[in-house]
């Protein structure tokens, strides 16, 4: 499934892992490494969330979201209903971000997507 910003006309990302339980949501991109980080905590993680990879979560509400146990920063963006985009934030590892709007979904991306995605954009799964 690919994640493409329908204002723009863009595809943000090739491969879109989908979360829906308590326990992905907890757990999120905390098993993941990026290709270009080198810090210790990777050695032990065996999967790598790639450039062109993007996470959703189905997480309604006004809540906050975690990098911890992460050790590369991402971008998050909030999403209403209609998947229109209603924050986007730079997340490093070890912080904790707030939506300060409601929400229904989120997805987390590759640091080098930040220019992909604006705050009116609408999301589309294909």
């Amino acid at each position: 499934m690919e994640l493409w910003n329908k204002t723009k006309k863009v595809r943000v990302a090739k491969d879109v892992i989908l979360r829906k339980s308590v326990w992905e949501l907890v757990t999120g991109l905390i098993p993941y490494k990026s290709r270009e980080s080198k810090r210790l905590l990777d050695m032990v993680k065996f999967k790598v969330f790639e450039e062109d990879q993007a996470m959703l979560f189905f997480a309604k509400g006004d809540g906050v979201v975690h990098s911890f146990f992460m050790s590369f920063p991402i971008v998050i963006a909030f999403l209403d209903k209609d998947m229109k985009v209603v924050s986007v934030e730079i997340l490093n590892p070890f912080k904790v971000v707030k939506c300060e709007k409601e929400f229904e979904y989120f997805v987390e991306l590759h640091k080098s997507k930040m220019k992909s995605i604006d705050v009116g954009d609408i999301l589309l799964l294909k």
